[in-house]
């Protein structure tokens, strides 16, 4: 409902200001595709195959992201995106030093 209220008010794609030009409206159309393909291949037989997009609904809680009070969630989120590369060294360390404990 969100989305098709939003295209309206803001136009799809052309207009300047766009529903599908702003990321984090692309991700949050994105798993409602995903959430309405799983959902008919749930309810039709024949779509049987869409029923494995049901793994993709592990992304729903990312829709909160798209709301401007969730400022405090994208700050979190930028925060772990960049200490992710200090992380990775760390856990190489910690698996090098079990792998010579290990042997």
């Amino acid at each position: 409902f969100e989305a098709a209220v939003k295209s309206v008010a803001l136009g799809f794609v052309c207009a300047p200001h766009a529903y599908l030009r702003s990321g984090w409206h692309v991700l949050d159309f994105s798993i409602l595709v995903v959430s309405v393909g799983s959902v008919l291949g749930e309810a039709v037989p024949q779509l049987w195959p869409l029923r494995s997009l049901q793994l993709f609904r592990v992304l729903r809680p990312l829709r909160l992201l798209s709301r401007p009070s969730s400022s405090g969630m994208r700050l979190i989120l930028s925060t772990l995106r960049k200490s992710l590369p200090a992380v990775l060294s760390v856990l190489s360390v910690v698996l090098a030093v079990q792998a010579v404990f290990a042997i």
